[in-house]
C-alpha cells in the first residue's frame, strides 16, 4: 500500500518487539478492528476475530476492555519477568 513489502506477520511481531522492550507491569492500551470472523481488507487492514486476535497479545493480561465496538479498545498489562 505504501510501497514497503508485504509481510503477513507484522502486526504480531510489532506487538512483540513492544512486550521485549517494556517492563513488567508496563500497559499496553490497543484498539483493533473487529469483527466476528477474521478477514484481511486485501492492501488495507485486518480485522481481528476470535481466531487472530489471541496471537496478538499473548503474553498480556487483560486489565479492561471497553464497550463492544469495531474497535474494541483494551488495556493489557505486560506479564512475565
Amino acid at each position: 500500500r505504501y510501497g514497503d513489502g508485504l509481510n503477513p506477520w507484522g502486526d504480531i511481531q510489532a506487538l512483540a518487539r513492544v512486550w521485549c522492550l517494556c517492563r513488567p507491569g508496563a500497559r499496553l492500551l490497543l484498539g483493533v478492528p473487529q469483527a466476528a470472523q477474521d478477514q484481511i481488507v486485501w492492501n488495507a487492514h485486518r480485522e481481528y476475530g476470535p481466531a487472530t486476535f489471541p496471537h496478538l497479545v499473548p503474553n498480556w493480561r487483560l486489565l479492561w476492555e471497553g464497550p463492544e465496538a469495531y474497535q474494541r479498545v483494551r488495556v493489557f498489562e505486560r506479564a512475565g519477568q
